[in-house]
């Protein structure tokens, strides 16, 4: 006769195997995770121009969608961290 508890741990192992192997076939739901993924671009300068220029800069970019811009100052620079995804077509 067989033992119910040496069976059902071998069936529960068996199912682990086979989701494992379903959950792997399985295809993404998106296109690319990295496409929705939000991202951080932090720029400095010494000046306000300087800083005006390089974040005009990265704002021209029409392939980028900004989130949220925080602005900072110390005694010596100027910063901005720009928080942005990219468009998706």
């Amino acid at each position: 006769m067989i033992d119910s508890t040496a069976f059902n741990k071998a069936m529960l192992k068996l199912f682990m195997v086979y989701k494992r192997i379903y959950l792997y076939k399985q295809k993404p739901k998106y296109k690319s995770a990295k496409e929705d993924m939000m991202k951080v671009k932090t720029i400095t300068g010494w000046t306000e121009e300087s800083l005006d220029n390089k974040v005009n800069e990265f704002l021209a970019d029409p392939a980028i969608e900004v989130v949220e811009l925080k602005f900072s100052s110390t005694i010596f620079s100027y910063s901005v961290m720009i928080l942005y995804k990219n468009k998706t077509s």
